[in-house]
């Protein structure tokens, strides 16, 4: 949601401030989604029955991805938590969350990338212990490609840790 505050960290001029949000409707609250650290912007990508919401925080920039997405962050009671990068320091997008809240999916850049060319990696972020090989001292995974050179993303979760998504070669159709 836009603000009413101005980002003065917005390249160019400054741009109205925009943050995610939780709408409960049960309680008729809304509830700001305060960025990670010193971030300035955050937006909310996905939700679980626990209230927990997966999304993105960083710089002014466009409203979801580059580099408004340095941080992939979990939002558990209204606290943002970094859940950690590949490498990369934009597009770091989470998708989807179990219901169980221990495991997160998305993409994210790739060390060295042009933030206006990102090659995206699939990746998993989870709590549980031998779900996938994480990046050391790290919660993360990369989840690879079908195709070396080629780029993923995760999409979707469910409570089994399966995960959907779509992986592309470096030129041609993506699968």
């Amino acid at each position: 949601a836009e603000t009413t505050l101005l980002d003065s960290t917005c390249a160019g001029q400054p741009q109205p401030q925009f943050l995610a949000v939780l709408w409960d409707l049960n309680s008729g609250r809304t509830h700001e989604l305060v960025p990670f650290g010193t971030d300035s912007a955050s937006a909310a990508t996905a939700i679980n029955d626990r209230g927990q919401v997966a999304g993105i925080s960083g710089d002014c920039d466009q409203s979801v991805g580059r580099r408004s997405a340095r941080h992939a962050v979990l939002w558990e009671h209204g606290v943002p938590r970094n859940l950690g990068n590949l490498g990369g320091d934009t597009w770091n997008t989470p998708t989807a969350i179990t219901e169980q809240g221990d495991i997160v999916v998305g993409f994210a850049s790739s060390p060295g990338d042009d933030p206006d060319a990102p090659r995206f990696r699939a990746f998993a972020w989870t709590t549980r212990e031998g779900f996938c090989t994480k990046l050391p001292g790290q919660d993360i995974c990369d989840l690879g490609t079908l195709d070396p050179g080629g780029t993923a993303e995760a999409w979707g979760v469910n409570d089994r840790g399966q995960i959907v998504g779509t992986s592309c070669p470096p030129t041609g159709d993506c699968k």
